[in-house]
């Protein structure tokens, strides 16, 4: 049975989607949908444009694990082509039904808390948790998070991590092409190296490896939309997929490694 999807609000940013209630069996919510149309990146390195959904999922999953706080969200797989965009009048914006899959978080209703000191605080406690990640565009783009009355940054749009989604295309930047180009001893030595510190998860609740945290990708699941279970990411994307991802996380980590180590959360192992 097909799924329509009825579009509310055209495009936010520079990639196809927008605002949409979608629902599934009897429920429908709002939710943001998006997904990157092409590729800039060489075949040889393995990313796929059809895939870029599922890379943004990888990106806030693991932000929720480490305790940054997300909408619920999703990928939303259109397998058989069940897929289809009916618009409300004013909306000219067409959204392509054929594609493999579709990245959705729920709408939530934009009442923020004022305050630009408390909102500079809680950037700053967030920070270490997005440098580990490399989640950028955050600070200063208030389109991208919400400041919440309990205090907290709550991210409504964090991009992906490894890769660049620009103008419907991906696309990949010097740091993370130098760090594909690693050889995998480099590797190994730089998941040796990350082993000896650990990241106090956001709540204090427990903490993780700079290594676990790198080759999360490995283990990680998805939350798929319409589905009570998640999909392990290596059973969405092809390994090569899946290791360049470690590798750009590892080696990022690397790279900027002096600076993590000045946070109060890194700690050694």
């Amino acid at each position: 049975m097909g799924l329509e999807i009825k579009v509310i609000e055209g495009r936010k940013g520079s990639n196809p989607g927008g605002l949409v209630s979608l629902g599934a069996n009897g429920n429908s919510f709002c939710a943001y949908l998006k997904y990157c149309p092409g590729s800039k990146i060489p075949r040889e390195y393995g990313f796929n444009a059809q895939n870029q959904p599922v890379y943004e999922a990888v990106t806030f999953e693991m932000a929720r694990r480490l305790g940054l706080l997300t909408p619920e969200f999703y990928v939303l797989l259109n397998s058989n082509s069940g897929v289809t965009f009916s618009n409300t009048p004013g909306i000219r914006d067409k959204l392509d039904p054929s594609r493999k899959s579709y990245f959705v978080s729920r709408y939530v209703k934009p009442t923020q808390m004022e305050g630009e000191n408390q909102l500079a605080i809680q950037m700053e406690k967030d920070a270490i948790y997005r440098n580990v990640l490399r989640i950028a565009d955050i600070v200063g783009k208030r389109q991208n998070f919400l400041f919440l009355a309990s205090g907290r940054i709550k991210y409504i749009d964090l991009g992906c991590s490894f890769v660049h989604a620009v103008d419907g295309f991906l696309q990949l930047k010097h740091n993370e092409t130098r760090a594909l180009s690693c050889h995998r001893k480099e590797l190994k030595t730089a998941l040796n190296q990350l082993s000896r510190y650990r990241l106090i998860l956001r709540d204090d609740s427990n903490t993780l490896l700079l290594s676990e945290i790198a080759r999360m990708p490995e283990t990680i699941t998805i939350p798929i939309f319409g589905l009570a279970r998640q999909i392990r990411l290596i059973d969405m994307v092809n390994i090569q997929e899946v290791n360049n991802i470690v590798q750009i996380l590892a080696m990022g980590m690397i790279h900027h490694l002096k600076d993590l180590k000045e946070s109060d959360k890194i700690i050694k192992s």
